[in-house]
């Protein structure tokens, strides 16, 4: 277990790329015993913003995507696999889609999940988080077709 020593929350001057917004976003770095990584709220943040600013997403939209990042890092908890964003590799996304399936979600919730997940990692991609996308492996489960 590392030892929690300190937590820093800087603003930073942050130009988006798809708008001609700037302003300031609110960044949280967790300072561990011997290491330094930034906490998953902060991504989250970070992702939110994106989806707001860049995609021009509806708030009820966002916040879907979020609560789907969000049953990631729960997952990630409840397994007890410490990972950052850069470090979560296709086989952590398979587990974590396993876990879903078997918590009984539908497949069109497990595709909603896939899409967010994407998103989420196209975004660390862009802002340079991650060096590639463990989720484009990822196939979304087959969809029956509504009837009117």
């Amino acid at each position: 277990m590392r030892k929690l020593v300190t937590i820093i929350q800087i603003f930073m001057w942050k130009s988006f790329h798809c708008h001609s917004f700037q302003g300031f976003i609110l960044m949280t770095f967790v300072i561990y015993q011997n290491t330094t990584c930034l906490s998953w709220k902060s991504y989250t943040i970070g992702f939110k913003s994106y989806l707001k600013l860049e995609r021009s997403l509806s708030e009820n939209s966002v916040e879907a995507y979020v609560h789907d990042l969000n049953m990631l890092e729960q997952f990630l908890i409840i397994t007890k696999q410490s990972l950052s964003p850069g470090e979560i590799k296709v086989d952590h996304l398979r587990e974590f889609l396993t876990w879903i399936n078997e918590v009984g979600l539908s497949a069109r919730s497990q595709a909603r999940i896939i899409s967010g997940l994407k998103g989420f990692f196209k975004y660390c991609l862009i802002e340079n988080i991650v060096t590639d996308d463990p989720s484009q492996l990822l196939d979304s489960p087959r969809l029956g077709r509504k009837l009117p």
